[in-house]
């Protein structure tokens, strides 16, 4: 996992170790998988999820609900939102950040 800051002209890719605590993405990290897609629809009929989507917990744009030191979460109701959720425990920093940063900030390793 990874987050990208930018500040002050300065640009910086983050490993993520782990989710932060009361998150969506805490809840399916734990879950095993590496690799999911959840029916919300179909969710719903089982009590549990139900349960669990009833509530609302952290996101963040991009990588939802992973924290990093540059992001600020919102909270909401994903059932609200989505039909279906795609989750990707491990995902690397796309190639083109390296050309597209560059460009546009000084890039910290």
């Amino acid at each position: 996992l990874f987050s990208l800051g930018a500040k002050d002209g300065y640009a910086t890719v983050n490993v993520i170790e782990k989710p932060a605590q009361g998150t969506y993405a805490q809840t399916f990290f734990n879950t095993g998988h590496e690799v999911f897609m959840l029916d919300i629809a179909n969710a719903r009929k089982n009590r549990d999820m139900k349960k669990f989507l009833k509530g609302k917990k952290m996101v963040l744009l991009g990588a939802d609900g992973y924290k990093s030191q540059y992001s600020e979460g919102i909270y909401h109701n994903i059932s609200e939102t989505y039909d279906y959720l795609i989750f990707f425990k491990n995902i690397s920093p796309p190639a083109y950040l390296t050309k597209w940063l560059p460009a546009y900030f000084q890039v910290k390793e």
